[in-house]
């Protein structure tokens, strides 16, 4: 990730603003991953028929994220309530929604939170020839991690940046089920559209 050209700010600055970028994206990445974890906790809740406070003591005694997505699965699977025959999409949506999770954003989470990282220095010319660096934070993936070795070839704050928007409109839609499946007034809602990458957070509102 880019701190910008070495003549406008010193290198210290550069330096400083790199790993500012870069902590501050994988802040965003644990944190809309937690939430969405919130919020699955309570439709395992419902899928479980149980009332809040004894499912989420349940969700919390599991240590794994993906044992607590099996563990939600289960229960869907399980369920035979009128609740599923008013909501004919709940267990569909659900289950699409954890797989989605366990399949794609799970390990790319991963990714983020557990690569190690170091600074480099690139060199480039600017149009008039001037030769400028930059600083940017990348995956240390010299001595073979397996999850840097991952990242080599990408723009970590842009990469990142998509995960944690993948997880924060995940974390929306299940927020949104759990109020369809709880206020009987309450529209099902429609399945998010995704952000892609490098692609703002407004155009996928």
């Amino acid at each position: 990730m880019s701190s910008g050209a070495g003549d406008k700010m010193s290198a210290q600055e550069a330096i400083d603003r790199a790993f500012a970028m870069h902590t501050s994206v994988v802040g965003e990445v644990a944190y809309h991953w937690n939430l969405l974890h919130e919020r699955l906790g309570v439709l395992f809740s419902i899928a479980a028929a149980i009332n809040n406070q004894v499912g989420m003591a349940v969700w919390y005694s599991v240590q794994s994220d993906r044992g607590q997505r099996e563990m939600l699965l289960a229960a869907l699977r399980a369920n035979k309530e009128d609740t599923w025959e008013i909501r004919p999409k709940a267990k569909v949506e659900i289950k699409w929604l954890t797989d989605y999770v366990s399949g794609t954003l799970a390990d790319r989470r991963n990714d983020a939170l557990h690569a190690p990282c170091e600074l480099g220095v690139g060199i480039f010319q600017d149009k008039d020839g001037n030769l400028l660096h930059s600083i940017e934070v990348g995956p240390a993936y010299f001595l073979g991690n397996p999850r840097a070795s991952k990242l080599s070839q990408k723009n970590l704050y842009k990469e990142f940046t998509w995960y944690a928007e993948t997880a924060q409109a995940l974390a929306h839609y299940a927020d949104a089920m759990v109020k369809a499946l709880t206020v009987i007034e309450a529209p099902w809602p429609e399945r998010p559209r995704l952000p892609s990458l490098g692609q703002s957070r407004s155009q996928t509102a």
